[in-house]
């Protein structure tokens, strides 16, 4: 009978150390399992490489760039005399040279099929009073950029209708400059040969506005 006893004893003795194996061991490996769900605890300046300062570079640059893109000069253009033709003109300008301007135009009611219809910027602040082609000698800007041999010119279809744009113009003149300026379609563009002489009529007139988005 003892000797049955310490069998017992030691049989209970074995499973509780089995136990108490098989416990540290689950113990382990839920702690294993949480280190690799988690991330290693790192310090700001240690999660920032140079990868990240550059990622984030890139991005400020890129909202910078935004800002000065939304900036855009905008107008309406109203048929004159007995013209009907309504347009519209937004000038959006260089990131990098505030000078430099992409003209984007639409035309409803225009000249049909023109293929050299003008568009330029005026002195003048009032479509009553246009004045002169608004420009000024630069580096860039040799002689009047208002031309066709320039490329100042928009097309329209059969019915008068258009819309295009007019990459990298410069008239001389910054954003600021160029707002509240009188914007004019013309029909065609002045012709002055020994066989055929015509000034290009004026369909069209607006004036160039801020828009900040």
């Amino acid at each position: 009978m003892p000797r049955y006893n310490s069998f017992l004893s030691l049989l209970w003795l074995l499973l509780m150390t089995v136990a108490f194996i098989n416990s540290i061991e689950a113990a382990s490996l839920r702690n294993i399992e949480e280190l690799v769900r988690q991330p290693e605890s790192t310090t700001p300046e240690e999660s920032r490489g140079p990868e990240l300062d550059e990622r984030q570079e890139l991005v400020d640059r890129e909202l910078d760039m935004l800002a000065v893109e939304n900036e855009v000069l905008h107008a309406y253009m109203y048929g004159l005399e007995s013209s009907n033709a309504f347009a519209g003109v937004m000038l959006e300008f260089d990131a990098f040279n505030e000078e430099i301007m992409n003209i984007n135009y639409f035309v409803q009611g225009g000249p049909s099929s023109c293929k050299k219809c003008l568009v330029a910027i005026h002195r003048g602040t009032d479509c009553s009073k246009p004045r002169g082609r608004y420009f000024q000698k630069t580096d860039m800007v040799k002689k009047n950029p208002w031309t066709k041999r320039n490329g100042a010119l928009i097309v329209t279809d059969k019915a008068g209708t258009g819309h295009g744009w007019i990459n990298e113009m410069s008239n001389g003149y910054s954003f600021e400059k160029n707002a509240d300026h009188v914007i004019m379609i013309y029909d065609g563009f002045r012709l002055n040969t020994k066989k055929r002489r015509r000034k290009a009529k004026p369909v069209a007139c607006g004036v160039l506005k801020k828009v900040i988005s």
